[in-house]
Parts: C-alpha cells; structure tokens; sequence
C-alpha cells in the first residue's frame, strides 16, 4: 500500500510524463508547418523567380538561368529550390543527431 506522500510523488511524476508528452506533440507540429511553410514558400517563390529575374536584367542569360536542371526557367528554379530545402533539412537533422550524441556521449563519459 501506498503513503500519501508516495501517491503525491506518483501524481507529480504522471503530470511531468504528461507535460513532457504535450510539449514533444506540440514540437513535432511546429516542426511539421514550418517545414511545409517553408516549402510552399521555396515553390512559390521558384515559380515568380523567371519573372523578377527578367525585371532585373536584360541579358538573355538570365533568361536560362533557371534551366538548369530542367526545360523551362520555371521548373528549374522549383527543382533547385526544393534541393535546397531538402540539402538544409539534412544538415539540420545531421547537426540535430550530432547534438544527441555528443550529449549522451557526454553523460556516459562523466558517469
């Protein structure tokens, strides 16, 4: 049988598993936007990039400056714009791992 005192500590640590669930949740949701916000914001910008590329230089170069990769400016900007996006969420994700690692290293090394 429980104490009052070992059911108040059992309450409180259920509360922080909770808050701690919630706060993870309310995370990977953040996350989630904002990468499809950046996204859209890459694609949007990718497709308007032929027309203020033209407004800013006359030279036909600039024409097929976004061809690149592709047949049209337009899909060559969207298909750079999204390489580097999924270039940046690697090297996030990569600097995000590392940090993990070297903190649990860290731990196992003072233990």
């Amino acid at each position: 049988m429980l104490t009052g005192q070992e059911r108040i500590e059992a309450m409180h640590r259920k509360a922080a598993e909770i808050e701690t669930r919630q706060r993870m949740v309310r995370a990977n949701v953040i996350g989630a936007v904002s990468a499809v916000a950046s996204l859209v914001l890459i694609i949007a910008l990718s497709i308007n990039m032929p027309l203020l590329m033209n407004g800013v230089s006359g030279g036909e170069e600039s024409e097929y400056s976004g061809s690149i990769l592709a047949d049209s400016p337009v899909l060559g900007f969207v298909v750079i714009g999204i390489i580097a996006f999924i270039l940046g969420a690697l090297v996030t994700v990569l600097c995000y791992r590392l940090r993990k690692y070297n903190e649990e290293f860290g731990k196992e090394g003072r233990k």
